[in-house]
């Protein structure tokens, strides 16, 4: 007799497969054959002599029952899903009959099974009168909630029945409810990163506490904004910022919260990039998708306490259904729902203090430093006493010393002047009158609840900060209302909003620059409390004149101008959508979505008719006329004002796919359409004579104002453009998209996937063979720890192997096909002009990056060890370069794609817990990245000493990205201090002539010498936590380098005899022969100032300045204490919380100028320390009931 298997499956709403569906699944030939043959057959095993050894612990019963199969010869069928909800099997057989053995793996089960023949049916239990009463009448209702190990709600945790397929989750606020359990059974919770914990079922199972422990990679989803699934049956390299991480770091910045948690993620002063930079003039942040949708707004528009995940999207597998914006990698966050139970509310406070910054970071020098220097300088070498240097503000000391010298100022007074100078300090009165403490607190409040049918979440956030200058500070609100509906079976229903508002008010002046442009002798106030006139752009005698001529009195103190000026800035953003998922049949369904955003921005700084800055235009652009004044520019205060908005929308109609189509293969595949649009226009304007009482203001002719000559200026002439302060912009990016992905799994350890994008966009060129092209991905991976082989591996928990390769694309910004022009005021032509910034490049076409990408996930020792380990070669081809083209068009060079650059690397993420135990435990966290890049096809923009020396870096074939060349020093000449450096041959080359005139001696690049990249080639983020008890320590440690920097050495002293204060390194220079040999001496001043940039490159970019820019910094100490215990012993449903952190404690630098590369910044070749880094501290405490 042949028996025929039916592969496809019946699905019935109150019974398993196959078993109410028996007709379907067994015999085609002869249905009452085979019941009679089935009477004639003995249902023992007793016959049969077949003896089964099996030893199994806590093993899966469909092993087990491979394992009988194999040692008894028998066929053994049994339907695969229905075996998922299987309890673990411990059993310890030897020589046990085949009816023995069975009987011994099904005790406990909802299975039994009949032999017939040699086949043995496993099936499920069927239920009879009596089995419903009774497990009616010892049924009970289950309210519970899990909490992490510091007592702070897990959302999204389940909760199952062991051996069933009934399973929950809990709500926002760690909440589950199940109804009509019995009474014996046991209660599974398990949770991402937490050790899954089983209890005996009760009515109040309140406060289970999750430890933590390394996560399991079964049970992580990911999610990549169109679909998520478990991440054991994804190709692509993925990684999920652990929920304890975002939950634990205070930063109100969501990035600063993620640093230093996933491979191949770098962070820099608020800039990100994903597995280094594969672009010259493109893009290159990463996408943001939240809940979906490709994000246009800030992410400070997010509620930090509402996400719920973040996901990093690194490989093409995982990126490319994004198409031609996926090349810089994708940051996927998810924000909570709200779900069925009990209304849950939490609030939250928090508070952040920042200290004024430690300024001896500079290295400036003091009044006696600055003062002595000053008059070394004066003696050897000063300006001639002309009418410009008169009328125009000099330093105190330097004025002092002209007027000893050219106005009669005797020796006495000007001794007296000088050691006055000397003696003050301006520091206390800048921080005492100028600055406040940075000051921040935050207040998040949310409640969320639902029911079957319908689930929301609704939350706030405010916050509140004073920065630096005084009188400047913002307010921002933050709500968000996300809803859901269940409105049948197979239809379902979704609502989310975000809205944000901010209010900001500025300071006139910018107390933290007048470290460095003001002397450390010029004070605000006298020792009476008196305002001080500052030396400030003219000079008292110039003051003076003016007033005689019956025009503004220009004298200026910081403080005269905090109530004369009113800043304010606002912006709002608005971002609605909305999903509706209809199931049409069983594995199909369809999503439709619609998602729009809206964001607006307004800034004013008005300067009353008394402000400093409208007394000096108006002086500036006075004519006299036969002595009387003829004003230009009118009296009255000026208005800036600046209005912008933002505009997107995005459709998407999208088929979904994920069934189990037979016992060991899976499939889920989604096809969809999305059309997107991204537009925003921006307005600035200028008025004067504006009173902002009345709202009026005086018209001025910007032609006639554009140059006027022999006016009362220092320069004696005016000139404003006005076009730099009214402009109006707009621009509008258009994306049609249609794309596809399918993922296959064979018996749960094999997988393949692939995926396909096509995108059609107007920042493409016109030309028809560059448009439509499609970017995809295909990738594979392989359970190894789920074969047979590895079964015996004990120390073993998962190894799985990836491999992809696809494509990704990047959008080109700044060109078009079409010709760009803007326009300006052209003086010489005394008109507007249009300029042509950019020529039509009707070619143009996304940037492609062709990303390769192995991969291995693991974990061992019962998971306390687990990671992942990937290699990656990223090729990017069509970049946008400058290439020369014909000058007969106009244009000597123009970006177009042709150039090419390489990234390769490898990233190590680490998970351990070093120790466990109810009252203690020890977890770290290590993400490691390496990264190196090298051009392929790229032409040198200026192939000179000048372009290879810029301190920005240049682009080299054969050299990373942002390559550094550098001269190579020789030394000082002892007979006149001047540069030496070495040309390619080692000959010692000098840079002046027979007069002592600087000469361009080494023009040659060949004797240039490579210094490194300007770009990090390694990143590290340590993390470790500590819990004893109630009390909890989180420390992170992040550290980047391999990478090179210029140091922020001073200029080389000249004529300009110290406009601001400086390096006091300046003052370690070459005075005579033999100095040359002092350590860290600078070269000789330019007395003559006959030096030019050439002068200036030889020691900015000689190989002695340039310096390793590694660091390591304690990025955050993180100290958390549960005060649920203490404060609320009755309230079950209560869970408080106490935490204080410290940002950025500790640091360590690679150099030994003590150089910080996170306060530093490059410009041209010159480079200099920026506002050092300070450190945060933060307390907060927050309540959830």
């Amino acid at each position: 007799m042949n028996f025929y298997i039916q592969t496809s499956l019946c699905y019935d709403k109150k019974s398993e497969p196959w078993i109410k569906c028996t007709r379907k699944i067994i015999m085609r030939i002869n249905l009452i054959a085979f019941f009679i043959a089935l009477a004639c057959f003995q249902v023992s095993a007793s016959s049969f002599a077949q003896k089964i050894t099996l030893k199994q612990k806590n093993a899966a019963l469909t092993d087990a029952l491979r394992v009988i199969e194999a040692q008894s010869g028998y066929y053994i069928f049994y339907n695969t899903p229905m075996l998922r909800d299987a309890a673990p099997v411990n059993v310890n057989l030897k020589n046990a009959s085949l009816d023995q053995a069975l009987k011994a793996l099904l005790d406990g089960q909802l299975f039994t099974y009949a032999i017939i023949d040699r086949t043995v049916v496993i099936q499920r239990k069927e239920r009879v009168l009596m089995d419903v009463l009774r497990d009616y009448f010892r049924a009970i209702n289950i309210r519970g909630r899990v909490l992490d190990e510091g007592g702070q709600p897990l959302a999204g945790a389940s909760v199952k029945i062991k051996g069933s397929n009934r399973v929950v989750m809990t709500n926002g606020e760690g909440l589950f409810e199940l109804r009509g359990v019995d009474e014996k059974a046991i209660i599974v919770i398990s949770f991402i990163g937490y050790e899954p914990k089983e209890l005996r079922a009760d009515s109040d199972l309140t406060n289970i506490k999750l430890i933590l422990t390394s996560s399991k990679l079964e049970e992580v989803m990911v999610s990549t904004g169109y679909q998520t699934l478990p991440k054991e049956r994804a190709t692509g390299s993925f990684s999920v910022v652990p929920r304890e991480t975002l939950k634990r770091r205070m930063e109100t910045n969501l990035l600063d919260r993620i640093e230093g948690s996933v491979p191949g993620l770098f962070m820099k002063n608020g800039d990100i990039n994903i597995r280094g930079v594969s672009t010259l003039y493109g893009n290159r942040t990463p996408l943001y998708v939240v809940d979906g949708f490709p994000y246009e707004g800030s992410t400070n528009y997010l509620i930090n306490d509402d996400i719920a995940d973040i996901y990093v999207l690194k490989d093409a597998a995982a990126a490319s259904i994004y198409g031609s914006r996926a090349a810089n990698g994708v940051i996927v966050i998810t924000t909570k729902k709200g779900s069925p139970g009990k209304t849950r509310i939490s609030y939250s406070n928090s508070f952040f203090i920042t200290p004024l910054p430690d300024v001896s970071y500079f290295n400036f020098m003091n009044a006696k430093e600055t003062v002595d220097l000053q008059q070394e300088l004066f003696n050897l070498t000063h300006h001639d006493y002309s009418d410009y240097i008169k009328r125009t503000a000099q330093p105190k000391a330097i004025e002092a010393l002209y007027l000893n010298k050219y106005e009669g100022l005797s020796d006495d007074q000007l001794n007296a002047t000088l050691n006055k100078l000397r003696g003050l300090d301006n520091r206390s009165q800048l921080e005492g009158l100028l600055m406040q403490k940075q000051f921040k607190q935050q207040h998040n409040f949310s409640v969320s609840g639902g029911n079957e049918v319908h689930e929301f979440r609704l939350s706030a956030n405010y916050t509140r900060n004073s920065g630096y200058n005084i009188g400047s500070n913002s307010n921002e609100i933050n709500l968000n209302l996300n809803e859901n509906v269940r409105i049948s079976k197979w239809l379902t229903a979704g609502v989310n909003m975000t809205t944000y508002f901010s209010d900001n008010k500025f300071s006139p002046i910018n107390a933290l620059g007048y470290y460095r442009s003001a002397m450390p002798y010029e004070m605000l106030q006298d020792e009476n409390g008196e305002n001080l006139r500052w030396n400030y752009r003219k000079s008292s005698y110039e003051i003076e004149r003016l007033i005689g001529l019956g025009l503004h009195d220009e004298s200026f103190n910081p403080l005269n101008e905090l109530d004369k000026f009113d800043g304010l800035g606002k912006s709002n953003y608005v971002r609605l959508n909305g999903n509706v998922n209809a199931k049409i049949i069983k594995g199909l369904s369809l999503d439709l979505k619609y998602q729009i955003e809206k964001g607006g921005n307004y800034s004013k700084s008005y300067y009353k008719k008394t402000a400093y800055t409208v007394k000096n235009m108006v002086n500036d652009a006075t004519k006299m006329e036969n002595g009387v004044a003829e004003l230009n520019v009118p009296n009255g205060g000026q208005i800036y004002e600046g209005r912008g908005d933002s505009r997107s929308y995005t459709a998407r109609a999208q088929l979904n796919f994920d069934r189990q189509i037979a016992a060991k293969h899976h499939t889920t595949s989604l096809i969809g359409m999305e059309q997107r649009s991204v537009m925003g226009s921006s307005t600035n304007t200028h008025r004067m004579g504006y009173d902002d009482n009345n709202l009026r203001y005086v018209p001025v002719n910007a032609v006639d104002l554009a140059k006027i000559p022999g006016t009362e200026s220092v320069n004696d002439e005016f000139s404003y453009d006005e076009t730099q302060n009214n402009n109006f912009g707009a621009y509008e990016d258009r994306f049609v998209s249609v794309y596809a992905n399918v993922g296959h799994t064979y018996n749960d350890r094999y997988n393949i996937t692939g995926s396909v994008r096509i995108d059609d966009s107007n920042l493409f060129g016109a030309d028809p063979k560059y448009r439509h092209q499609p970017l995809w991905s295909v990738g594979a991976s392989w359970q190894l720890s789920k074969e047979s082989f590895m079964k015996n591996i004990r120390w073993l928990n998962n190894l799985s192997l990836r491999a992809t390769y696809g494509l990704n694309g990047n959008v080109a910004q700044g060109v078009g096909p079409y010709l760009q022009a803007t326009t300006i005021y052209n003086m010489e032509a005394e008109a507007m002009a249009t300029l042509i910034t950019n020529p039509p490049n009707k070619s143009l076409r996304w940037e492609s990056t062709a990303v390769t990408n192995i991969g291995l996930d693991f974990s061992i020792l019962n998971d306390r060890i687990s990671g992942s380990i990937d290699l990656y070669g990223r090729k990017s081809t069509d970049l946008l370069g400058e290439r020369e083209t014909d000058p007969t068009n106009a244009f000597g060079t123009a970006l177009v794609n042709y150039g090419s650059l390489y990234n390769r690397g490898i990233e190590l993420g680490l998970n351990s817990t070093i120790i466990k135990s109810d009252n203690f435990s020890w977890n770290t966290n290590v993400s490691l990245s390496f990264n190196k890049n090298r051009m392929t096809e790229i032409s040198t923009r200026h192939e000179t000493v000048y372009g290879y020396t810029d301190g920005g870096g240049i682009e080299k074939v054969g050299y990373p990205m942002s390559s550094l060349f550098n001269f190579k020093w020789a030394g000082l000449d002892p007979t006149n201090g001047t540069v030496m450096v070495y040309d390619k041959d080692g000959n010692v080359v000098k840079n002046y002539d027979a007069q002592g005139g600087y000469v361009a001696n080494m023009t040659d690049v060949n004797g240039l010498e490579y210094a490194g990249t300007l770009r990090p080639t390694y990143t590290i983020g340590f993390n470790n936590s500590f819990r004893y008890k109630q009390f909890s320590v989180a420390i992170q440690l992040i550290a980047n380098g391999g990478n090179v920097m210029r140091d922020a050495t001073p200029s080389i002293l000249s004529k300009n005899n110290l406009s601001q204060n400086v390096d006091r390194r300046v003052m370690n220079f070459w005075r005579k022969a033999g100095d040359e040999k002092i350590p860290g001496v600078m070269p000789a001043p330019d007395l003559n100032n006959t030096g030019n940039s050439y002068f200036a490159s030889l020691w900015y970019a000689a190989n002695i300045n340039t310096l390793k820019a590694d660091y390591i910094k304690i990025r955050s100490i993180n100290f958390t204490y549960d005060l649920t215990t203490a404060l609320f012993k009755k309230r079950k449903d209560v869970n408080a919380l106490l935490t204080f952190q410290v940002r950025d404690p500790y640091k360590w630098f690679r150099n030994d100028k003590g150089l910080d590369p996170e306060a530093y910044a490059q410009s041209s070749i010159y480079a200099e320390r920026t506002m050092p880094v300070t450190p945060v501290y933060s307390l907060g405490a927050s309540v959830n009931f």
